[in-house]
This record gives structure tokens, C-alpha cells and sequence, in this order.
């Protein structure tokens, strides 16, 4: 097929578009947010064609020709060197990006948004006329304020719809969110031929109605009711903003109180945010009909994406810092659908060096029997000690959280009674706590005597 065709041909499904989802991730973290900020975003790509997405490197001084323009045909053409280096996602085999990340850590996408009317492009208007927004912006762009800037510098038009012997086959209504490195987000909407941009008012982008539309219909929702549940564009508008705070006030309570995350345990920061970002868009993931083709969670500080798509849930990373953004050469690109769709394990199961393992219940009368266990002499002002579970060492005393059970200032018959009965619960609590520290420490000592075996395993099964 000539590749004027394929331009045609491929602009034709996007007006089949009637999903997609953006937001920024409301993360706190537990350290500096200098020393390790954590600025992190994801999408998902809905749609009903098949888009055959690649994940292609576009090198710095790539040469770019633009879309032609609807209801334009004398619109001069318009090109472009690109300043930075980016990944994007392009679509059906050419070189115009539905989204990506750039060298610089700014992302860019496009999402459908019936009711869009782009600017109308004027001769008497000296400044170009622009159909691939995304495109030009992952390579000319650094932050924010650099996309509000190169907009004041464009007209903002619609790409060339294709038609059949007259027939008009559908329109391109796009929308376009962008986000840097800073955590600052843009959203550019056009409306009633004008464009419209709302800078940091709004952490999620789905598709209609416009995004002021959609922050009046939020603002009224009555939020003690449960989290909106369908896949309409305003249902997981709602969903994720709903979610997106929620998850950020959580951990923000709780690195306040300094209560450790145990599903965190041996996470980072990293690692946290960027699994809260793909708990958070599997919710609007859409199964069906207009599909979730693939989803994308960009980190914007370490120039990081990984990307999951329908039949293939394993992250697959990429990471931008190793990539040769400078030599033409360099350019190469790979489909979305790219890689394992599992882990396996199994080896790591069946070899013979693995000795860890869990520790084997005593019999159930022995457990019984510590939990009846006479409680200590009551004396005045007893307290009972909690001992630390993850003490290395038991014959060190810990400092210890204290709960005072009995006091001599009781005075009442009844008060003596209650103190029994506080005691025997104090005892069997403290026997549950002791084993269970025992059980942690074991399994710990067990673990760190393991791990340099543990390495040397690993390195036995992965190398050939």
C-alpha cells in the first residue's frame, strides 16, 4: 500500500475512539520529596481497531512532516526538528504518537473528546497550523510552561478526516493532557474553536463531556456513597479522582503517625507508587467492546514506562536514561505486545540449594495448653511488657510499650475481679505476641543466614 494511502487508511479508525483514561498519582512520600521525589502518571489506550501500537525511539533532529489538515487543503505544509529525544507510542505503522515520555520527563497523550471543535486555520494567520500535537510537543518540549508557551506560537487544528466517495467517515475530536518532571499538568481542550487550558485543576482526564463540565458534575457527587461503577467516561472520571484522593490522605496519615505499610514492607518508593498507580488505572481498565489495548505508568523523575496490555499484565519496563537519543541510527521501535507474558518460578521452587521454608505448628494441645498458662502474681501497680517482634537477640531487654493492668488504688471488691479477668487476657495476649515474635524472628535470622545462598541460586538457574 503507498503510504499516502496508509496516512488515509489509518487516520480512519480514529473516529471510532470513545474511551481512555489519564491521571496524575496523589502520592506522599515518607522521605524528602527533594531527595526522592516520586512524580508519577499513567493512561490507558481504549479502543475498538486494532491500533498495532509500537514502542518506537525517536532520536533527537528527527525530521518531522505533519498531518494534513481537515477542510484545509491549501494549508502550506509544516515541519519540524525534534529538540528532545522520546518513546512513543505510535500507531498503525507510523510515525505520529498517540502518547509517550521524553529525555526530560515530560509525557504527552491524546484522548478522545466528542464535542471538540478545533481552531479553524487561517491564511491571514502567520502562525503554523498544528494537527500532531503530541508528537510535536514530546520533542520540542521540557515542561509545562514550554507546551503553554509553543501553543501561543501554533493554531491547534484538526488532522484530515478520510472519506469514501464523499462520505464523511467520522472526525478526530481529541483532547491532550501533558505532565512534567515538576508534577505540573496541563490540559488543552478545544471548544467552540477556541483553545482552552487548565493548568494543575484537575489530576484525572477522561473523555466527556469538557473538563470543566466534568469538575462541576465531581464537586456535586455526594462522596459517602459508593465509588461510581461503570466504564462511561463520567463514571471513571469520578472513580479515579475519588480514588486518587482517597489513596493519597491514607498514606499521608500514615506517614504522619510514622505507622509502617506491611504490604510495603520491602518496597520502596519507587516500587510503591508505581504499583498504587497500576492498582489505581485497573479500575477503569475496560474489558470489552472499546477495549483497554495497553496502559502505561510513566515516571517522570527516573524517565521510566511500563507498559501492560490486554493478554499481557507483566510490566515491561523501559527505561529512557539507557537509551541513544543522539545518533539517528538509533531510532528502532518494538510492538506494544513486546515480551513474557509470565514469570515462571518454578525452578526457583524445585532447587535442591532452597532451604527455606516455613515453621511447623507444635500440636494443638501444646498451644492450648500456653494459652491457659497461669497468670503472673498480681502485685501493685504490674504492668505487662510487649516484647519487640523483631528483636534479634532475646536475652537483651528491649524498651517495651507498657499497659498498666493493676493499680494500687483499687479499692472495690469488684475492681479486684475485673483485674483477674485483665490479667488472664493480658497473659494469653502476651503468649500470642511472644509466639508470633518468636515465629518472626526465627524467620528472619533463617532469611538473612539464607540470602547469600539465595543470590548464588538465583545466579545458577538464570545463568545458561
Amino acid at each position: 500500500m503507498h503510504v499516502t494511502q496508509l496516512v488515509v487508511a489509518a487516520l480512519g479508525f480514529f473516529h471510532q475512539v470513545h474511551g481512555c483514561s489519564n491521571f496524575l498519582l496523589n502520592h506522599t512520600t515518607s522521605v524528602s520529596t527533594q531527595a526522592s521525589p516520586i512524580v508519577v502518571s499513567a493512561r490507558t489506550m481504549d479502543f475498538d481497531a486494532d491500533l498495532a501500537t509500537v514502542l518506537e525511539v525517536i532520536p533527537r533532529n528527527t525530521t518531522f512532516n505533519d498531518l494534513p489538515v481537515f477542510a484545509c487543503p491549501t494549508c502550506p505544509d509544516f515541519s519540524w526538528r525534534t529538540q528532545y529525544g522520546y518513546v512513543g507510542f505510535n500507531v498503525f505503522g507510523l510515525n505520529v504518537a498517540s502518547d509517550g515520555l521524553n529525555e526530560q520527563g515530560l509525557s504527552a497523550a491524546m484522548l478522545y473528546l466528542v464535542g471538540t471543535k478545533y481552531e479553524l486555520p487561517s491564511s491571514a494567520d502567520k502562525r503554523p497550523a498544528l494537527a500532531s500535537f503530541v508528537s510535536y510537543m514530546l520533542g520540542n518540549c521540557a515542561t509545562v510552561d514550554d507546551v503553554k508557551n509553543a501553543i501561543k506560537q501554533l493554531q491547534l487544528v484538526e488532522p484530515l478526516q478520510p472519506g469514501t466517495g464523499g462520505v464523511d467517515v467520522g472526525r478526530i475530536p481529541l483532547h491532550y493532557v501533558v505532565h512534567d518532571k515538576h508534577g505540573s499538568t496541563l490540559v488543552v481542550e478545544l471548544v467552540d474553536n477556541q483553545v482552552h487550558m487548565y493548568e494543575n485543576v484537575s489530576a484525572v482526564i477522561t473523555n466527556e463531556p469538557p473538563l470543566d463540565v466534568q469538575l462541576a458534575e465531581l464537586q456535586a457527587l455526594n462522596k459517602s456513597h459508593a465509588s461510581p461503577g461503570s466504564y462511561s467516561p463520567e463514571h471513571r472520571f469520578q472513580r479515579l479522582s475519588l480514588l486518587n484522593e482517597a489513596i493519597g490522605e491514607w498514606y499521608a496519615e500514615r506517614v504522619a503517625s510514622g505507622a509502617p505499610n506491611p504490604s510495603y514492607a520491602n518496597g520502596t518508593e519507587e516500587q510503591r507508587a508505581i504499583t498504587d498507580a497500576m492498582h489505581l488505572i485497573n479500575t477503569v481498565v475496560v474489558p470489552l467492546g472499546d477495549a483497554t489495548q495497553w496502559s502505561v505508568i510513566r515516571d517522570h523523575v527516573r524517565k521510566t514506562l511500563y507498559v501492560q496490555t490486554q493478554q499481557n499484565q507483566v510490566p515491561r519496563r523501559v527505561r529512557l536514561d539507557e537509551l541513544d537519543f543522539k545518533s539517528s541510527s538509533s531510532r528502532r521501535a518494538i510492538p506494544v505486545t513486546f515480551g513474557g507474558w509470565f514469570a515462571d518460578v518454578t525452578d526457583a521452587l524445585s532447587y535442591s540449594g532452597n532451604t527455606q521454608r516455613t515453621i511447623d505448628l507444635p500440636p494443638r494441645s501444646v498451644l492450648q495448653a500456653a494459652s491457659q498458662a497461669p497468670p503472673p502474681k498480681a502485685s501493685s501497680a504490674q504492668s505487662y511488657t510487649t516484647p519487640e517482634p523483631t528483636t534479634p537477640s532475646p536475652s537483651k531487654s528491649q524498651p517495651a510499650t507498657s499497659t498498666t493492668l493493676l493499680s494500687s488504688t483499687s479499692s472495690t471488691d469488684t475492681s479486684g475481679a475485673s483485674t483477674v479477668v485483665l490479667l488472664v487476657l493480658g497473659c494469653v495476649a502476651g503468649v500470642v505476641i511472644v509466639a508470633v515474635a518468636a515465629v518472626m524472628v526465627a524467620r528472619r535470622q533463617r532469611m538473612k543466614k539464607q540470602s547469600t545462598m539465595d543470590s548464588k541460586m538465583m545466579l545458577e538457574i538464570l545463568t545458561p
